[in-house]
């Protein structure tokens, strides 16, 4: 009796590399069955379902991919220089590319998302658990929702948050600034990448000064030549 073998991951780095049009290149890494991202000698692997229609948790973003490579890039010795745990909260995680990223680097990971994107987000945190630094924990939050927020605080404080292309559906933007101003002063960096097609930059401009970070024009288009 035979069976059908899993198609091996596809790879990140060699995919984008082979690339004649990166744009294309990324709609068709969203419609892999796993992606591998390659992080300090080690490597992610992370399974996406295009079938997860109840949330947009299903796939690997571009900007996770983009603020993945940013990150290790820029983190690594502020996260060396720090005696005890850096602790990271990641919002909308989705699949959990960014997060799982960030527990390869010794950083202490919180993964949060919506109650239909966890089954798939647990499952690829379970399959790389041999790879992390400290186990990640995953949470479920709805922003609007004082005991998930509460719940996402008793592993904090946090030193840094992150978030990627969080704000898709109609009562998102607001739902997301009033979490995030009511969270900001709480987290010593809060890192949101620049993406045309969300509001979260124009939401983080309006955060607390102390809480927010405004990349620089250099800062952005090097976020940017990840891509």
């Amino acid at each position: 009796m035979s069976s059908e073998l899993e198609p091996l991951p596809v790879c990140f780095e060699s995919f984008l590399e082979e690339a004649i049009d990166r744009d294309e290149a990324f709609f068709e890494l969203a419609n892999a069955k796993a992606v591998r991202f390659s992080v300090g000698g080690k490597h992610i692997d992370v399974t996406q379902d295009t079938a997860l229609h109840d949330c947009c948790g299903g796939i690997i973003w571009e900007t996770s991919f983009c603020l993945s490579r940013y990150l290790q890039k820029h983190l690594r010795k502020q996260v060396s220089r720090q005696l005890a745990d850096f602790k990271v909260v990641e919002l909308g995680a989705g699949c959990g590319l960014l997060g799982l990223v960030l527990s390869t680097m010794k950083c202490s990971v919180v993964l949060t998302d919506a109650p239909p994107a966890l089954p798939l987000l647990r499952r690829n945190v379970a399959e790389n658990a041999d790879k992390l630094t400290f186990p990640a924990k995953v949470l479920p939050l709805d922003w609007e929702s004082s005991s998930d927020l509460n719940a996402v605080k008793e592993h904090g404080p946090f030193d840094l948050l992150v978030a990627t292309d969080v704000v898709f559906a109609e009562r998102s933007p607001e739902a997301f600034k009033a979490f995030m101003t009511s969270v900001a002063e709480q987290f010593k960096v809060v890192r949101i990448p620049n993406s045309e097609r969300t509001a979260e930059v124009a939401i983080a401009e309006d955060l607390p000064h102390s809480a927010s970070t405004q990349e620089t024009e250099e800062e952005e288009d090097e976020l940017h030549r990840y891509r």
